[in-house]
């Protein structure tokens, strides 16, 4: 039973918060990821910008842990400012966003060997409002600042398993002939 007294609002640790520029040239776009992003408690939109330049700068003024990024924009597309962007902060995790064509896979591609952390195919404007396309975003904003945060750990290769196993055990492995 509800005597009208609402809970006590939990207070936001703003340190822990995934901090996400978006930059794309499309305003619809850029509002459409914003509201999305808007909605969950560990994600806080720092910028919105219209191309690459903007992004660079808005990058130089304020730390961001995450950028979604478009590929063609005017003024500085997105393949020509990566480089700059993870030039400024190393650890930075830039997500790719284009739409889905041959010519877009292409051109991720290209993004992924430049050192982009991911990509994502950006729906067409009528799309963006399904949700399967929100919850790949948050999922991939919320890994790749794991990933930034140092929080993912992975297993060491076999390699260097072996080479910090047990002379004594590694002798009697199959195969392996008595050191």
């Amino acid at each position: 039973m509800s005597l009208g007294v609402s809970a006590p609002h939990k207070p936001v640790n703003t340190a822990a918060m995934i901090k996400v520029m978006i930059c794309d040239d499309s305003l619809v776009i850029r509002g459409a990821l914003s509201r999305m992003l808007a909605e969950t408690d560990d994600i806080q939109i720092t910028a919105r910008v219209g191309n690459g330049v903007e992004a660079l700068a808005m990058l130089q003024r304020q730390s961001v842990d995450i950028v979604v990024l478009d590929i063609e924009m005017p003024v500085m597309d997105g393949i020509t400012v990566l480089p700059q962007l993870l030039q400024t902060d190393p650890k930075l995790r830039v997500i790719m966003a284009s739409t889905l064509t041959t010519r877009g896979a292409d051109i991720a591609l290209q993004a992924l060997r430049l050192g982009a952390a991911d990509y994502i195919p950006k729906p067409s404007v009528s799309e963006i409002s399904d949700d399967s396309f929100r919850r790949e975003l948050l999922a991939k904003i919320r890994g790749q600042a794991r990933l930034r945060r140092g929080v993912v750990s992975f297993p060491k290769p076999v390699s260097s398993r072996l080479a910090t196993t047990p002379p004594s055990l590694r002798a009697l492995a199959p195969g392996r002939p008595a050191l």
